[in-house]
């Protein structure tokens, strides 16, 4: 009978090198895991957490009563100005904001008041700064942090606060705060920088007891309206105020047109999408429709001849030819069967073309309009 002989030299050797390979790829695995953890999350991951935290700070601060805005170094109080260029003692800014218990009937939701306050915070264990938002309303607190990993931070005691002033338009009461939210993640094996940038501005005290979005967008046209019929006028504008024409020069190709306006408020009042509603006729069909605002830009004309018009397209000029006016004197849509031009229609005027030559009011049995607010 034939004994075992056990392995052979060649048995052994192959099962030896097979093990090398099977913990060499479990080592790889693991050490990829914590290069990983030091990394930081991946870039679409780490975009997704900054433009949360942006629209959260950007919903807020729009509806944010102006008087509340304060900024801290640690427990002290900082007063700034759009002339401040130096914010990096900055650790905390605090405001009172009004959310609406419904985005899309602002006029028939309620409204609640909401302590707001961003800071600079270092949690245990980490080199950099974490931005974090704590929202009270009530008895209930609710926090939203910025980034979630040390290795995507760039917050230092050295970098500024990431929400500042900008410039103040001081004949139309109008603030604007920036948002800067820098981030880094690893890629190619080196870490990219990069940062998600706006602007934001509270409502006047005027919008904010304004209901109807889409009045409140009207406004906002108006204001910027009076300050270019100033300038047109030859009128003195002071530094800020000449700043501000410039700013608006930039959306324009150093132009004063009407696309220039409209596309300063389309970006910087609602980045990049105009107030939208649902029209729903009586057979059921619906469709959606983009407020704009339009004003015959002049040095004489009137700016309350400004009017909102529809679009069924998001883009910010997507021609001048719209079935849909609305009428801000009576919070209607109008509508007619064929497009019409509008680009050199003051309101004076068009407002009787509406009421007496084929358009259909909403309200009647044709069609209904819901607006979704700012």
């Amino acid at each position: 009978m034939k004994k075992n002989a056990g392995f052979t030299l060649i048995e052994l050797v192959v099962a030896i090198v097979l093990m090398g390979i099977v913990f060499g790829t479990i080592i790889g695995l693991f050490s990829q895991s914590v290069k990983q953890q030091q990394a930081g999350v991946s870039q679409q991951e780490l975009f997704s957490q900054a433009r949360a935290m942006m629209a959260e700070i950007k919903t807020t601060l729009r509806y944010a009563d102006k008087d509340s805005i304060k900024f801290y170094s640690g427990t002290t109080e900082t007063a700034l100005t759009a002339d401040s260029s130096d914010f990096t003692g900055i650790t905390k800014m605090v405001y009172t904001s009004t959310i609406f218990s419904n985005n899309y009937d602002a006029a028939n939701g309620t409204s609640e008041k909401v302590d707001v306050t961003v800071a600079l915070q270092q949690p245990s264990g980490w080199t950099h700064k974490q931005m974090k938002v704590t929202k009270t309303i009530g008895a209930i607190t609710k926090t939203l942090v910025f980034p979630e990993k040390d290795a995507n931070s760039l917050f230092t005691t050295t970098t500024n606060f990431p929400i500042s002033p900008a410039k103040l338009i001081s004949s139309m009461d109008v603030e604007l705060y920036k948002i800067d939210l820098p981030m880094q993640y690893a890629i190619s094996g080196s870490m990219k920088e990069e940062h998600l940038r706006t602007s934001v501005g509270p409502l006047t005290t005027d919008d904010a007891t304004e209901t109807d979005p889409w009045i409140i967008l009207r406004n906002h046209y108006i204001d910027i309206a009076n300050l270019i019929q100033k300038y047109y006028a030859g009128e003195t504008l002071t530094t800020d105020e000449q700043a501000q024409v410039a700013v608006y020069r930039s959306y324009g190709n150093n132009s004063l047109s009407n696309d220039a306006l409209r596309a300063y408020v389309y970006n910087v009042y609602y980045n990049g999408a105009w107030p939208s509603g649902k029209v729903t006729y009586a057979n059921g069909i619906t469709a959606t429709v983009y407020a704009q605002p339009f004003w015959v830009v002049s040095a004489t004309g009137d700016t309350k001849d400004t009017f909102i018009f529809c679009q069924e397209s998001s883009a910010q000029q997507p021609g001048w030819y719209t079935k849909y006016i609305y009428n801000t004197d009576t919070s209607k849509l109008y509508i007619r069967s064929s497009p019409t031009s509008v680009n050199t229609w003051a309101w004076s005027t068009l407002k009787d073309t509406i009421l007496g030559n084929g358009w259909t009011t909403e309200g009647s049995t044709t069609f209904t309009l819901t607006k979704s607010s700012i």
